[in-house]
């Protein structure tokens, strides 16, 4: 049985349209309120991780205090906390292999600009002593960074992981099929004239959205398929296919009908980038031995 809606009502009052815009306003304000208390709630959760991850190297506390230190550090919270959550002495040990993996990183001049582009303000970002906590990264949750930090190798590719989670709001399954894939080794790299062909702010951006290479393993295809046979296929999986090209894709149809120079030409797949603001030209080519598939 479908529930009714829970109407609460007042003596001595209009409810007129005036009011109820206004009780949605104020209904809408509260949950971006709620919405912005989680957010600020990660953000100073990671900070606290990141500084508890910077005193444990900075202070060399193993050789300080001993080698169970950390686990004697994780006793004593959870002593003073008992029901707060994240202060085993596994989620410590992440922690120092967080602040470890970037803190070193962070100090190479040659990396200088991808570091500063982490933090909001332009406050010194380190001293002799921790690294200060970059802004960027308390909009990413901890699993995603753990598993940033476990599967990246360079902080080139470690922010390009953690960027791509903050504008494409990447879930963690979504993020870890992208770290296993080795999405930053493909994207970008693309071979075109964009730098030639468009402004110098917009090819960068073009750039940024193509791959080397597109998986199309999610389509079943008979061994002597056809463009055509493609084209259906990808139609038939488009929210797959969508994802393989990334965000800010949305699929307008297939075969559209342009005239250039008087001329007919049809459109294999025509898309529409948010992001671009421009239409895009998906044109299917396959080789003559069908071993392969190209999308230009």
């Amino acid at each position: 049985m479908e529930k009714k809606p829970i109407i609460v009502n007042s003596h001595d009052v209009i409810c007129d349209t005036e009011y109820s815009i206004w009780v949605d306003n104020l209904k809408q304000s509260y949950r971006n309120a709620q919405a912005n208390a989680v957010l600020k709630t990660n953000f100073e959760k990671l900070k606290w991780y990141w500084n508890v991850g910077g005193e444990l190297v900075t202070r060399k506390a193993e050789e300080r205090w001993g080698s169970g230190v950390v686990e004697q550090v994780s006793l004593d919270l959870q002593a003073e906390f008992p029901n707060s959550k994240g202060l085993s002495a596994d989620n410590l040990w992440a922690m120092k292999r967080w602040y470890s993996f970037y803190a070193e990183k962070f100090r190479d001049e040659k990396l200088v600009r991808c570091v500063q582009e982490l933090y909001t303000s332009d406050s010194q970002i380190y001293n002799d002593a921790i690294v200060r906590f970059p802004d960027s990264f308390g909009l990413v949750p901890w699993g995603h960074h753990l598993d940033i930090i476990r599967l990246s190798s360079t902080l080139p590719e470690a922010i390009f992981y953690i960027k791509k989670t903050i504008q494409e709001g990447w879930k963690r399954p979504v993020l870890q099929r992208y770290l296993k894939s080795k999405l930053f080794n493909n994207q970008s790299g693309a071979i075109s004239n964009f730098k030639e062909q468009l402004p110098i702010r917009q090819a960068e951006l073009v750039q940024e959205i193509t791959k080397e290479n597109y998986d199309f393993g999610f389509v079943e295809l008979p061994p002597d398929y056809t463009e055509h046979n493609l084209e259906i296929a990808l139609e038939k999986h488009i929210s797959r296919f969508l994802m393989e090209l990334g965000n800010g894709f949305a699929f307008l149809g297939r075969q559209k009908e342009i005239i250039v120079d008087g001329v007919s030409r049809r459109m294999d797949m025509l898309f529409y980038h948010v992001r671009l603001h421009c239409y895009v030209v998906v044109d299917l080519l396959c080789c003559a031995q069908h071993n392969s598939s190209y999308a230009a």
